[in-house]
């Protein structure tokens, strides 16, 4: 597959993903958890498919390549910044149905990744969380940070312990070589469990892929993430980034569930990662020069071995 030319803006594709991502209330999801493998021929339809071809308007039971070339045609219709129509988002929960795989190529991520509910959560989720593990990195020109926090009994008076600094360069200086400084960031003792257990809530909307993977297509901005949650019932889950800096703070969010990898089709953890940061009062690393190039199709890296020349 040749190269996308398509050149995702990061901090913007999230604004939008976190905006949609609990539009609803009690969502009403196309998929239960998990999501079957996806076949080779059904990889094979979303690679092949051609979203610059017209789509047929006569036909009963169009696939759902046909799908998203109608969807992309009404995308396409609206004004640009502009939240998809309920006929797009139909349409969608349509692909999703017959073939998740066409939703992993670009054109669909760049207009509807976060934009509606797709999978139901796993059964276990609905459990309490009892204990959440984050370690986050941030390296750059700018400001670098590295948090390292674990909150226990969180599904009650949340106790938090760990470390947090930020590194960044003196304004001035007088030396030669200038040499970054670092800072210890303070620490809540405590936080609203109500704020941790929002995590259990938004491991919603994973496709299975074949293989993690990173997606770093940003230069001066790398964040990585780790996070791991345990339930009441000592079920543990890890969720990472593999240092992909394609979407927002750090994603696509992926994780491995009965030996099986996944990738969050949403910003749903995204945005509790967000409100935790917020609650303790945590920054994000800054960048000072950052910007994208090009991107490789997303269903290439979940895929690769169903790459073609």
């Amino acid at each position: 597959m040749k190269r996308h030319t398509i050149v995702l803006c990061a901090l913007l594709l999230s604004l939008l993903a976190l905006s949609n991502v609990f539009a609803k209330d009690k969502p009403d999801y196309p998929l239960d958890f998990p999501v079957p493998n996806l076949t080779v021929a059904q990889i094979k339809e979303a690679r092949n498919c051609d979203f610059k071809a017209v789509p047929p308007t006569s036909i009963s039971k169009p696939n759902a390549c046909q799908l998203a070339q109608q969807a992309l045609v009404l995308a396409k219709a609206r004004k640009q910044n502009t939240a998809p129509t309920d006929e797009e988002l139909e349409l969608v929960n349509k692909i999703a149905t017959l073939n998740p795989a066409v939703l992993l190529r670009l054109d669909l991520i760049v207009q509807y990744f976060g934009s509606v509910s797709l999978v139901a959560p796993p059964d276990f989720s609905s459990q309490p969380i009892t204990k959440l593990t984050l370690v986050y990195k941030f390296e750059g020109l700018g400001s670098n940070t590295y948090v390292d926090i674990t909150i226990t009994n969180a599904d009650k008076t949340p106790v938090i312990t760990g470390t947090a600094h930020s590194v960044g360069w003196p304004e001035s200086s007088s030396a030669t070589t200038p040499v970054p400084t670092s800072t210890p960031v303070p620490l809540a003792k405590t936080v609203d469990s109500k704020v941790v257990q929002a995590f259990g809530s938004a491991l919603t909307d994973f496709l299975p892929i074949r293989t993690q993977f990173s997606s770093t297509r940003c230069y001066d901005y790398y964040p990585n993430w780790a996070i791991e949650l345990t339930f009441a019932d000592k079920t543990t889950l890890f969720l990472v980034t593999k240092n992909s800096n394609a979407i927002g703070i750090g994603g696509p969010w992926q994780t491995e569930i009965d030996g099986k990898y996944y990738m969050q089709y949403s910003s749903a953890i995204q945005a509790a990662v967000v409100d935790l940061f917020k609650a303790l009062d945590l920054k994000f690393g800054e960048t000072a020069a950052m910007g994208c190039g090009p991107m490789d199709e997303l269903l290439d890296d979940a895929f690769p071995s169903a790459k073609t020349s």
